[in-house]
Formats: structure tokens, sequence, C-alpha cells
């Protein structure tokens, strides 16, 4: 199809406009989506917990400062990480309980929480997974301090329960690594004097076999229980001893020493003896042991006291203190309660109660006495036998724990959550104030099962099978519903509720709080909706500008059609016209040359000249008519019109190439095999002009429907700069591009590797592709 000039120009124009739509809208999304990957990555990098983004496949899409912190140690950027799978850039937590919860939480699009201790990083990790459509957010916290505090605390608490004994730990290796005040006053020795010294500092020579098996028991984590002995004092004296020895394990479990109770049991194995000898009343003494054992008369005369009593009130021994009045070491303010707790008791009456005593060096101490009446068959007289045990211990930490209580309440109100506390049945017996700024709500109004009415009725049943489950099971509660304010709006909450316990382990109470994540949810809903406004929006653009890539490819391919055409016209007038005019001017020549014997000698050389310039013309013009459109391919096929054109190539240009073609290489549709030779013809005519080389090489090979053509020279090659030109733009030149466009209308495509020592140029198409490309493109031009 002719086109003239007006019809030339009006698609020319047409394509320059469509061009400028495309990268006018191309650059318009770009300029959205970038924007809105800032306004999300802003929101996302505010976050104050580690925070990282999963995406299906596992790979590491956001890292968050904080998360970049934390790995620091690591060696773990946000750059290395970003694009990353996860489970192998951390290959040491595959198979761990972190894999097992976070595939948990993508399978049932559940969010899940969990602690995990992590060697690499020596840290204890607070871990929560949130499912997402795309993947899995998670947030994490180092909460190594606060493990430590626990297991300080736990540690702290043994001491203090067992105070009275004597307290030592060891390594496995035996050295001392802590001394109680009860140790020094049961061995004589300081702490500066036995700490970092072996244990056999207080077993007698004869018993050291014991220490052996004792650490050997230890190190296979069995504990030792109510072992009795004999150690030796630091002034030599021996004493019977019971011994309760504990493994104790670091925060990751492993062994790391011992922990030793030493009970002094000397003074109870003399009173055992003694018991076998003495009369009723050191027998009724002994049995009511185990701390101080007095008797006291009607008036508070102290009858008798133990040995365990006279260091309670630093007495050397009982001679000091016995004859005396005991109301002279009761506390003022407690003198008379204890006077009519005496005289209760001698006129017959069980009683207990709780004094202060002052010891005969001032020292004040808390004591718990156990009274009943006894008859002195000495007197006659009906006397109190008591046993008091000192409590100071427990005094002091019921008054740390009331302090700690009241700094917790004072914390608790000041903290921006909502807090309270409930008793071992789950009833709530204290808010602070956030919960009652909040809600609106009153003392009166909370009392009992109150808090309920603040729930959304619907999620009321839930939440109260929850909590009552977390009690039956004393577990943890963790649980995000709305609550009412005192605007009457329902935002919500997490909640989470512990469980607090003594040491044995039973639960004393729970602590619960309410954070409010109300916009946080909005704020992630406005970011899924923004996202997928934006995902359509890109959707949309993505289509528009498939639809004028299209147009340009149409377009393209009707500019190489009309390319072809108007070689093919111009090879046809150069031949038809051109070429008869020469061939006739030849035949004139022809004749006259035939007469020169009639002409001069250099009218004779005249004409012989332009005979020999007439036929170069004319070869000339047979040449050029055939480079522009090479009749053999049409008539004879791709692989003689190769032949013929490599080898007027070489003769003009003297470059030798070498051709390797299949032998059984049939015909292609006519449009793939104009493409291979304007191929083939437009990469010989680049060697030639730019490489400077003496050689080429074309080989054709043929694999199925796949067809491959590769030019190769041993020139100078393409400079680096130009490459980067060829491959960011994705074209290099009019020669360039054009191969490329016709590769790509034939659905190929076009390589091009060069280095210093030359070019290879590879183009690659499939013939079925081809074929369906060539009535693609016949189409388009019918149109």
């Amino acid at each position: 199809m002719k086109l003239d000039d007006n019809e030339e120009k009006l698609l020319r124009s047409v394509a320059l406009q469509n061009a400028q739509a495309v990268f006018l809208a191309r650059e318009r999304a770009e300029r959205e989506l970038r924007e809105s990957n800032e306004r999300i990555t802003n929101i996302l990098e505010s976050i104050t917990d580690a925070f990282l983004v999963l995406d299906k496949e596992w790979r590491c899409t956001h890292v968050n400062p904080q998360a970049e912190e934390i790995l620091a140690p690591l060696k773990k950027s946000r750059t290395n990480l970003l694009g990353k799978s996860y489970w192998e850039e951390f290959p040491d937590l595959v198979g761990t309980v972190l894999e097992k919860n976070f595939r948990r939480a993508v399978a049932e699009k559940v969010k899940v929480e969990f602690e995990i201790f992590y060697p690499p990083l020596s840290s204890w990790l607070q871990v929560r997974a949130c499912p997402a459509r795309d993947g899995l957010s998670v947030y994490f916290v180092d909460v190594t301090e606060r493990k430590r505090d626990e297991g300080a605390t736990q540690l702290l608490a043994a001491i203090v329960d067992s105070s009275d004994d004597a307290i030592v730990s060891k390594n496995l290796d035996g050295v001392i690594t802590s001394w109680n005040k009860g140790a020094e006053r049961i061995f004589g020795y300081s702490a500066e004097e036995a700490v970092g010294r072996h244990i056999t500092l207080i077993i007698p020579d004869e018993r050291r076999g014991e220490e052996a098996d004792i650490l050997a028991r230890l190190k296979r984590g069995e504990r030792v229980d109510h072992f009795q002995t004999v150690r030796v004092r630091k002034d030599g004296g021996i004493l019977d001893v019971s011994l309760t020895i504990s493994p104790m394990r670091d925060s990751s479990g492993r062994i790391v020493g011992a922990s030793k109770v030493a009970r002094d049991i000397t003074a109870q194995r003399r009173a055992e003896a003694a018991l076998r000898e003495s009369e009723e009343r050191f027998r009724a003494i002994v049995q009511a042991t185990p701390e101080c054992v007095k008797v006291v008369a009607p008036d508070g005369t102290l009858l008798a006291m133990n040995a365990a009593g006279c260091r309670m009130v630093e007495a050397g021994a009982d001679v000091e203190i016995v004859g005396r009045s005991v109301y002279d070491l009761i506390a003022p303010e407690f003198r008379q309660k204890f006077i009519d707790f005496n005289e209760s008791v001698c006129q017959g009456n069980k009683s207990e109660g709780e004094f202060e005593v002052v010891g005969l060096k001032g020292t004040r101490r808390w004591m718990e006495t156990h009274g009943v009446p006894m008859r002195d068959p000495a007197s006659g007289q009906t006397v109190q036998l008591a046993v008091t045990r000192d409590v100071t211990a427990r005094k002091e930490a019921d008054e740390r724990l009331r302090q700690s209580e009241e700094e917790l309440r004072a914390l608790a109100d000041s903290i921006p959550q909502l807090a309270w506390m409930a008793d071992p049945d789950g009833r709530v017996f204290w808010y602070n104030r956030g919960w009652y700024e909040y809600t609106g709500a009153t003392l009166e109004e909370m009392e009992g099962s109150g808090w309920e009415r603040l729930h959304d009725p619907d999620v009321l049943p839930l939440v109260v099978e929850k909590w009552t489950e977390s009690i039956r099971s004393e577990t943890p509660f963790e649980m995000e519903f709305p609550l009412r304010g005192a605007d009457g709006v329902y935002r919500w909450f997490l909640t989470r509720v512990s469980p607090f316990r003594d040491p044995a382990g039973k639960v004393t109470r729970w602590f619960g709080t309410n954070t409010n994540i109300d916009e946080q949810r909005q704020l992630l809903q406005s970011l899924s909706e923004a996202r997928d406004y934006l995902e359509k929006r890109v959707e949309e653009r993505t289509g528009e500008l498939r639809d004028a890539n299209e147009s340009l490819r149409a377009l393209s391919g009707r500019l190489l059609k009309i390319q072809d055409e108007e070689r093919r016209r111009l090879a046809r007038e150069l031949h038809d016209s051109v070429g008869q005019i020469l061939a006739a001017l030849g035949m004139n020549l022809a004749i006259v040359q035939a007469q020169a014997y009639k002409l001069d000698a250099e009218g004779a050389r005249a004409v012989s000249e332009n005979d020999l310039l007439v036929r170069q013309a004319s070869s000339e013009i047979r040449t050029l008519s055939h480079l522009l459109h090479p009749p053999l391919l049409e008539i004879a096929g791709l692989l003689s019109a190769i032949r013929w054109y490599v080898e007027g190539f070489a003769e003009r240009s003297k470059i030798k190439v070498d051709l390797d073609v299949p032998a059984n290489l049939g015909r292609l549709p006519n449009d793939t095999e104009l493409a291979i030779f304007r191929i083939i013809q437009e990469c010989l005519t680049n060697v030639h002009r730019h490489s400077e080389s003496a050689t080429a090489a074309i080989r054709i090979q043929q694999d199925g429907d796949r067809l491959t053509i590769r030019v190769e020279d041993s020139g100078k090659g393409i400079p680096r700069a130009k490459q980067r030109e060829m491959t960011e733009s994705n074209h290099g030149g009019v020669g360039i591009g054009g191969m490329r466009e016709r590769l790509r209308q034939l659905g190929g495509t076009l390589e091009i590797r060069s280095n210093g020592k030359g070019t290879v140029i590879t183009a690659t198409l499939n013939h079925c592709i081809a074929q369906r490309g060539n009535a693609a493109v016949k189409e388009i031009l019918a149109s």
C-alpha cells in the first residue's frame, strides 16, 4: 500500500501524540505510586516496636529502624534484608517455635504472640505476628531485662523465705558464690572469708566424698532433700546439719550451680537426747519448737527459754534473761497488749498474737506467738507455754508489698492504658484513674459484674467465655474488643490480663490492662482502602499504557511495512527505468564502438571508456536495486538471498565473512525471511562502518520451532557508555531500533554483547510465534 506525503505526515503526527500520551500517563502513575509508598513508609517507620513485614513468599518487604537496631549485632540491616527470604537470612529459626507460630498465623489467619530466647542475640524476644492479605506483619520487643529481673526476684524470694537458715550457692566446681547472714551465724565465717573458696571449707575431711556425689547428682539435674550430715565451723566445732540442695539454672535452662539450704540441727539432736532424760516440761518445750520456746509465769516472769529464743532477744545464754520479767523485752507500744495476752493464757485460754520485741542490744523484731496454758509442777500455777517465731522478714516483706502495691497503683494511674486488678476468682476490686475517666463510671457502678455493661452486647458472651476459661486454667488472657466510653462511643481495646502467683505457684490476683487501639485499627483500615484504591488506579493506568503500546506497535509495524514497500518501489524503478536507460545507452555505445575505426585514437578511447563506465553503472544500479529489495529473497528464499548478499558484501568491503546456515533450512513466512535478511544486512553494515574488524561470522541455528541468528565480529567492540544507553533506553540508534522492532513484531528478542575484543548480536524468534506475528501484522496493515 502506497501512502502519499500527507498520509505519511498524519501517521507520524499520530505516532508522536500517542507516544507523548503514553509518557505522560506513565509519569503520572509512577508519581502517584511513589507518593503513596512514601506515606505508607512514614507510617510504618513511626511504629515504636521493632517491626518487619513478610510477603507470601516469606520475603522481607519492610524493616523499620527499631528492628534494624535490635538486629544490628547480627550485621543485619534493612538494605541486606529487603527482598531476601526470612528463613534463608535466619536459618537457625527454622523448626523453632517461632516458625511454627508464623506458619500457624498465616495458615489459620490468627494473630499469635509468644516469647522466645534467641541465642545469637543472647536475648529474650516478645513476638507478635499478625496475618495480612499479602503476608505477615511481625512486631517484636527485647524483653531480656524483664526476664532477668524476674529471675532475680525469684531468687530473692527464695532467700527471704529461708532467711533463718544458712543459704549458700556454689558453682559446679564447688566454689562458693554467695553466703548469707545465716551461714555466717551458723558456720562462723564472714561472707568475705567464704565467697570464692571451695565448699570443702566447712566439710570435715572424712566427709569430702559426699561433695563429689552431691555435685554429680546436681549435674544430672537432681535435687538433694533433707540430707543429714555434719559440718565444721570456723572454730573447729562440729555441727549437725540438714541439707537441701537444688540445681540452679540460667535463663536458657542450663545448670550453672547449686543453692544449698543448711539448717543447724545440733540443738535438735541435743534436745532429742535430753528429751529421753528430762521431765515432761522439757519434753513439751522440745515438742513445741522449731523457733523460740519459752515459759512465762502469770506475773510475766520468764521461767525458761530455749537457745533460739535467746538469740532472738540477743542473749548469749538463758541465764541472762531467765528469772527476769519478759515484759521488759516487749516494745512499749505492745507491752499492755502482751500483758493481757499472758494473763488470758494463764487463765486457761489458748491465744496467739503478734508483738514487737526489743533485744538486749536494742534490735527490734516482730514475733508471732502461739500460747497455751500449762501447769507448772514446781509451783502448781498455770503458766504460759509459748512457741514464738521471728516474722520480721515476713513483716518487712508485707510492708514492701504494701509499698509496692501503692507504687503499682500510682504507676497504673499514670499510664495511658486502662488498668484494673481482680481476685483469684476474677472479681474486680480496683480500677485505675484512667478507667473512670474513660468510662465515666463510679466505683459503686463497677462493683460486682458492673464492668459488663460497658461491653458491646454482641461481643460480651465471647469475652465472658474466654475470661472464665483463663480463670479456670490460670493462664493469661488476651483479646481485642470494644468498650463504651463516657461519650457513648464504642472504641476498640487490646486487653491483656496476667496472673500474680505466690511462691507455691498459686494465683493470688489478676492484673489487667486495656490499650486503646481504635485509631490504629482505623489507620490500618484506611491504609488498606488506600492501597486497594492505588492498586486499582495502577491497574487502570497499566491498561491505558498497554493500549497505547499496542497502538505504537501497530504504527511501528505499518512504518516498517511502508519502508519495505518503498525499498521495493525504488528497487523496481532503478531496475526498470534507470536500468533500461543504461541498457539502451550500452547498446548505442556498442554501435558506436563498432564504428570506432572511423574515429581518431582519442575518440575511440573515449568510446571504449564510456562503454566501461556504462557497464559499471549498470552493475552498481543492479547491486543497489538488489540491496534495496533482493529478488532472490522472493524467488529462491532466505538461504540463497543471504549467500548472494554475503558474497557481494565480502567483495565490496574486503571483510571475510564465515557463513554457517543449516542445509535443511526451509522456506519461512515472507515477513520472517525479510526480517532475518534485514537484520543480517544491518549487522554487516555496522561491522563495516564501526568495528574495524577484518572478519565476521554469521550462524543460523534451528532447534525445533526456535530459530537463532548470531552475527559476530572481532573488532573494537561497543563503548560501555553506548552499551548502557542501549540497555537503559532499549534502543541504540535507527539500525538497532529497527532490528528490535522487526523482531518484536514477530515475537522475537535481540541481545547485544560486546567487549574490547568484538561484538556478538543474537536474534531469537519462534516459528509459531513468528507466523502468528506475520498474521497479526498483515491484519493491522489490512485495517
